[in-house]
């Protein structure tokens, strides 16, 4: 909603609704009405829904990550530095299984 609400001195509303009178629901209403930080909203958001699939569709749930949390900053970015290093190494991408992965991956997402 930022930028959607309060655009000027004008007193503004924003009115939430859930179909489903869940404690979770309640909670992210809570939160969205507590706060105006997106990276805190997010934050949030991951820690009660969860993170779904990071190559899918899903949005929800539990992730197939067995070692890290996506909540975990400093060691997903140590793991995107390596991860870079990795992939402009070209002994790496001489590799023929490596070079089809990064080729599926570059179709399905952006690699920034």
């Amino acid at each position: 909603f930022r930028g959607r609400i309060g655009r000027n001195d004008l007193e503004s509303f924003c009115l939430l609704f859930t179909t489903e009178d869940l404690q979770l629901n309640k909670e992210r209403l809570q939160a969205l009405a507590k706060t105006d930080d997106g990276f805190k909203l997010a934050e949030l958001d991951l820690e009660l829904r969860g993170s779904g699939e990071i190559f899918g569709t899903r949005q929800t749930g539990l992730t197939k990550l067995k070692i890290a949390k996506l909540t975990d900053t400093k060691l997903i970015k140590k793991a995107q530095n390596w991860a870079k290093k990795v992939v402009n190494t070209q002994k790496y991408l001489s590799n023929k299984q490596l070079q089809k992965l990064l080729a599926e991956l570059q179709t399905e997402m952006h690699l920034e």
